[in-house]
């Protein structure tokens, strides 16, 4: 290994495979490949350089375009605009895009409310006539799934 040609131990290969073989040129790019390697591992890792550089700025966002959803199972589409897309806006500064949305089919009717349990009709909503049912949850009008 130590008694090799200098111009041989430290030659390099570029992309069009051409072997360079002059030890001054090998012995930079190799010194050069050091201190970089040591600069991501003490400068980036170690001394934590997103933790001591502060951001400076504003960044204004604006969602522009509207999407096109083929339904899964059914031959129908669905157009949705900027406005659908980024509902509910719940903070100042911030955008949330919907990647999916699911669309419950209801009806209004009278059914099993499983946001209410009961042990008794009173337990029910007064005023609306619901009753308790025997699985332990009020019956009364409200939005029902198509499927109830």
């Amino acid at each position: 290994f130590l008694m090799d040609d200098p111009d041989k131990l430290f030659s390099y290969y570029t992309r069009k495979q051409v072997n360079i073989q002059d030890r001054y040129l090998g012995i930079t790019q190799w010194t050069l490949q050091f201190l970089m390697s040591l600069y991501i591992i003490f400068g980036v890792l170690l001394h934590g350089y997103l933790e001591v550089s502060e951001a400076r700025g504003a960044t204004a966002t604006h969602v522009k375009g509207d999407a096109l959803a083929d339904s899964s199972g059914k031959p129908a589409t669905r157009y949705f605009s900027a406005e659908e897309i980024t509902y509910p806006g719940l903070e100042n500064g911030n955008v949330f895009v919907a990647t999916r949305e699911r669309i419950h089919h209801q009806k209004r009717g009278t059914c099993e409310d499983h946001w209410k349990p009961c042990s008794s009709n009173a337990d029910c909503t007064p005023g609306l006539g619901g009753s308790c049912t025997e699985s332990g949850y009020c019956n009364e009008p409200a939005w029902c799934d198509e499927g109830e």
